[in-house]
């Protein structure tokens, strides 16, 4: 069974992850459909200057679709349309 997740990270989710206690980090970093059936994808990288997500659905252009940085260094993007 697939687990589905909202399109946006919780604050719950974020912090037990960044106060060490979060046993489920796999929920919720990577790539998981949402509720309503588009792809969510996050990734930590605190460092980076910018993270895009490529592949196939786009041709592997890389400024296609650029992911949206969040406060803590977590990048986020909900992509619609994939299979």
């Amino acid at each position: 069974m697939k687990d589905i997740v909202s399109r946006t990270l919780t604050a719950q989710e974020l912090g037990g992850f960044h106060e060490g206690w979060s046993m489920d980090v796999w929920k919720f970093f990577g790539c998981h459909q949402t509720e309503d059936g588009a792809y969510r994808f996050a990734v930590w990288a605190p460092n980076a200057k910018s993270v895009t997500l490529v592949g196939e659905f786009n041709n592997w252009d890389r400024t296609a679709d650029p992911m949206e940085r969040l406060s803590d260094g977590t990048w986020v993007i909900v992509k619609e349309g994939l299979k």
